[in-house]
């Protein structure tokens, strides 16, 4: 049995919708039914994609948890 956690992006309530972090990470972010991003639900995610994405989003919206 594996109790490895693994941390994923998440995207909080300050999301504008302006789609930076689904150019720079696609395989890990998408728009919701409101036309926000969201953070994809993966088994793993490649930290540089999603540090990209963090630094691109500017209303500082992306982090890990």
């Amino acid at each position: 049995m594996s109790d490895k956690v693994v941390k994923r992006p998440f995207v909080n309530n300050n999301c504008i919708g302006c789609g930076a972090c689904i150019q720079v990470a696609p395989n890990y972010f998408d728009y919701n039914k409101e036309y926000l991003s969201e953070a994809k639900k993966c088994e793993t995610y490649n930290e540089q994609d999603v540090n990209n994405a963090i630094s691109v989003c500017p209303v500082d919206a992306i982090s890990w948890i």
